[in-house]
């Protein structure tokens, strides 16, 4: 299946900002990292084994491709095979347990779902004894909102006990499919890299002729030639000043600023300071960027004040630019991109996903390949009137 992958840059704060707890303004840097996968989330190649501490040196991978591991159940419950799930899920997961080799009375297989939540604590949302061998086995799960997920396989042989268990068609995909056929997990990567210093914010995107920038950032010293003091009540500021190169038109009721100090509202939200803290937003109306700040905090209710109040409260914002500015490829950068543009997915189900701490927006095209169609249809009238022709 031919298609293209459309990719824009995004932009992410964890938490709420305020002047006394600044809240980092995260972009996608480094490079852009995207994984398109076939519907088996399981992939036991060269990179697999790799979540948590490693099942690596217990695994084997057997010409035949079953997975030989000498792992233990009590030493492996941190270990296992990195999987890429959309977040909130019912999936399925199944095995066939092929042998279990131990002198030990004790034969049994572990099945176990493995994860790390936000705070990057470990859980165990799956965890099943199998019995049997030669048999497929199947479970369900939730993959919730974990920030990374696994899944492990190992032989239980009891306490300080031996053997090497044999396994393979190791499969997850999700639940609402009918179709047990096992499918052997596969992937393509794909690197889009980034220079030092350039990075793709919300809005920002991939096109023929560049990286399309449709932001930009700056730090609010104080130093402003052109602020204006307004309160907007008892209690709060709102001081603004006007950007020259910053968008008009925009959406009044969508937050178009992005602060590391400062709450991002809708101008709605912000010109009467009715949401009670501290928050930036702008006006459709002209280029200015909108403060509010606690009148208690300025040394006087003037623009001096504002002044100073900033020049002690440093603060980075991201805007709209009036217009978007272009930034020509590197040679690595439009081969990559070039590759986004001639995609070849997987016949049925792909899964496209990225791990980067900021990941990238991404929207998927298929292109129908009208040559296989029309052959189709072609022998199908064919066979019609085959089938009419013996019938008279």
């Amino acid at each position: 299946m031919y298609g293209k992958l459309e990719v824009e840059g995004n932009t992410k704060q964890d938490g709420t900002p305020t002047p006394q707890n600044a809240v980092e303004i995260k972009n996608c840097k480094d490079s852009i990292n995207i994984r398109l996968q076939n519907k088996n989330h399981v992939v036991l190649n060269e990179d697999a084994f790799k979540f948590g501490n490693a099942l690596g040196k217990y695994a084997k991978i057997n010409e035949d491709g079953t997975i030989t591991t000498t792992s233990n159940f009590s030493n492996s419950r941190d270990k296992g095979t990195e999987m890429y799930l959309k977040k909130n899920t019912e999936y399925e997961v199944s095995v066939y347990i092929n042998s279990v080799d131990t002198e030990s009375n004790v034969k049994n297989v572990q099945l176990e779902i493995l994860a790390y939540d936000e705070t990057d604590k470990f859980i165990i949302p799956l965890s099943k004894t199998i019995s049997e061998t030669g048999k497929l086995t199947s479970y369900t799960f939730n993959s919730e909102n974990y920030k990374r997920i696994g899944v492990c396989v190992s032989g239980w042989f009891g306490p300080g006990q031996s053997g090497a268990t044999t396994y393979s068609q190791l499969m997850v995909r999700e639940k609402n499919t009918t179709d047990n056929t096992y499918v052997e997990g596969a992937y393509k990567k794909i690197v889009f890299p980034l220079k030092s210093g350039q990075v793709l914010r919300k809005g920002d995107y991939l096109a023929g002729d560049g990286i399309h920038h449709t932001k930009a950032v700056r730090t609010v010293t104080g130093t402003e030639s052109n602020w204006t003091y307004y309160s907007a009540n008892a209690d709060w500021a709102r001081p603004y000043f006007q950007i020259t190169d910053k968008k008009t038109g925009e959406d009044d009721n969508t937050a178009n600023v992005v602060c590391n100090k400062m709450k991002s509202v809708s101008w709605e939200e912000g010109r009467n300071a009715s949401i009670n803290t501290y928050g930036v937003f702008s006006y459709s109306g002209d280029k200015r960027i909108c403060f509010l700040v606690k009148k208690e905090e300025l040394e006087t209710q003037d623009t001096e004040g504002v002044k100073k109040y900033f020049q002690a409260n440093n603060m980075e914002i991201e805007y709209t630019l009036s217009e978007e500015t272009i930034e020509e490829y590197t040679e690595e950068q439009q081969n990559v991109y070039n590759e986004l543009k001639n995609l070849l997915y997987y016949q049925g189900y792909n899964y496209i996903s990225s791990q980067d701490e900021t990941s990238p927006t991404m929207q998927a095209f298929y292109i129908v390949d009208i040559n296989t169609k029309l052959a189709s249809i072609s022998s199908r009238l064919t066979n019609i009137e085959s089938s009419t022709e013996v019938s008279e």
